[in-house]
C-alpha cells in the first residue's frame, strides 16, 4: 500500500512538471533549449553536487566523533550517496536520511548514536537555510519586482522561525512534556538529539558554518544552471537559492519533484529569462540531480545483497536449532 502511495506522489510530481511546460512554455522549444545548454556550467553543477555531499559528510563525521564514533569519510560518503538515491528514485516512503541512517547503523552497530547524528546533521542544515532565506527575501523587491511589504514580512517570519527553533530546543523539558500532541512528541525527540550535543558546542558551530558553505555552493549551482541556458544570467540568481530550498522541502512529492521545478521556473522568469529558458533550466536541474544520485547505486546494491544474506543466515540458524 505504501508503494502505491509513493507512485501516486511520483505521478503528481510528473503531472506538475507537465503542467509547468503546458502552462508556461512550448514542448519543442523547451527540448531544443535543453539540447543547446552549454556543458561547462553543467559540469560545474555536477562538481558542486559532490562538494555538497563531501561537506555534509564532514558534518556527519564531526557529529559522530562527538559521540566517540570514528568512521572514515569515504564510508560516510558512500552511505550518503546511497541515501540520496533511495530518496530520489525508489518506490518507498523511506527518505534519504533514513536510508543512509539504516546503512550506517547496521555497519557501526550504534543505532541511537547514528540516528541522532543524522537528525542533527539535517537540523543544522535546516536552521541555516531558514536563516539565509531572510536576507534572500530582502533582495526580492529589486530582483523580482514584487511589492516591498511581501518579502519584508516573509523575511521577518523567517528570522523569527530561526530564533524560535533555537529557543524552543533550549526550553525546559517539563514544558514540552505537558503536551501529548504528535507534533510535540516529534519535537521532544528532536530535542533529545540536541541535548546529546550540548557539551559539543564547538562542533555544532562548525556544522552550522559548513551548512552555510553548503547552501552558498547550492546558490552558485543555481546560477550555473541558468548560465548554461543564457550567457547573460546574473550572479544575483545565486541569492534566490534559499527560497528554492525552503519551498522544495514541502513534503508533497518525492524529492520535491515538480515543486522545485515550479519555483525555479517562476523565479527565473522573474529575472528576465523567457518561459522556455526557465522551464528548460528547471528540467536540466532535475536530470542532473537524478544522474548524480546514481552514484549511490553500487552501495545500495551491496547493502541489499548483504541484508538478504544476513536474513538467510538467520533463517538457517533458526532451522538448525529447530531440528
Amino acid at each position: 500500500m505504501k508503494h502505491w502511495r509513493h507512485w501516486v506522489r511520483v505521478g503528481v510530481g510528473v503531472a506538475l512538471i507537465a503542467l509547468l511546460i503546458v502552462q508556461f512554455a512550448e514542448i519543442r522549444s523547451v527540448w531544443t533549449t535543453v539540447l543547446r545548454a552549454h556543458p561547462l556550467p553543467l559540469i560545474g553543477c555536477v562538481v558542486i553536487y559532490f562538494i555538497g555531499v563531501a561537506l555534509s559528510c564532514i558534518k556527519w563525521q564531526l557529529l559522530l566523533r562527538a559521540q566517540d564514533i570514528h568512521v572514515s569519510l569515504s564510508h560516510l560518503v558512500l552511505w550518503y550517496l546511497m541515501g540520496s538515491l533511495v530518496g530520489a528514485l525508489l518506490p518507498s516512503d523511506v527518505g534519504g536520511d533514513v536510508g543512509r541512517g539504516y546503512a550506517a547503523a547496521r555497519a557501526l552497530g550504534e543505532g541511537t548514536a547514528v540516528w541522532s547524528s543524522v537528525v542533527m546533521e539535517r537540523l543544522t542544515g535546516l536552521i541555516t537555510l531558514v536563516a539565509l532565506a531572510s536576507p534572500a527575501l530582502m533582495l526580492m523587491p529589486s530582483m523580482l519586482d514584487v511589492p516591498v511589504w511581501l518579502p519584508v514580512s516573509a523575511s521577518f517570519v523567517a528570522l523569527l522561525a530561526t530564533i524560535g527553533i533555537a529557543a524552543a530546543l533550549g526550553a525546559p523539558p517539563a514544558r514540552l512534556m505537558r503536551s501529548s500532541h504528535r507534533g510535540a512528541l516529534v519535537f521532544r525527540q528532536v530535542r533529545d538529539v540536541v541535548v546529546r550535543y550540548r557539551s559539543s558546542a564547538g562542533i555544532v558551530v562548525a556544522c552550522l558554518a559548513l551548512s552555510v558553505l553548503f547552501h552558498l555552493f547550492n546558490g552558485l549551482s543555481l546560477w550555473l544552471l541558468a548560465l548554461s541556458i543564457t550567457s547573460d544570467a546574473s550572479i544575483a540568481i545565486a541569492f534566490l537559492w534559499p527560497i528554492v530550498g525552503l519551498i522544495g522541502l514541502l513534503p508533497l512529492t518525492p524529492g520535491g519533484l515538480g515543486v522545485r521545478e515550479g519555483i525555479i521556473t517562476v523565479l527565473l522568469m522573474r529575472v528576465d529569462m523567457s518561459p522556455d529558458q526557465a522551464v528548460a533550466a528547471a528540467i536540466i536541474g532535475r536530470i542532473l540531480l537524478l544522474l548524480c544520485s546514481l552514484a549511490g547505486l553500487p552501495t545500495l546494491i551491496t547493502t541489499i545483497v548483504n541484508a538478504k544474506a544476513s536474513s538467510s543466515d538467520r533463517k538457517g540458524i533458526q532451522s538448525d536449532v529447530g531440528v
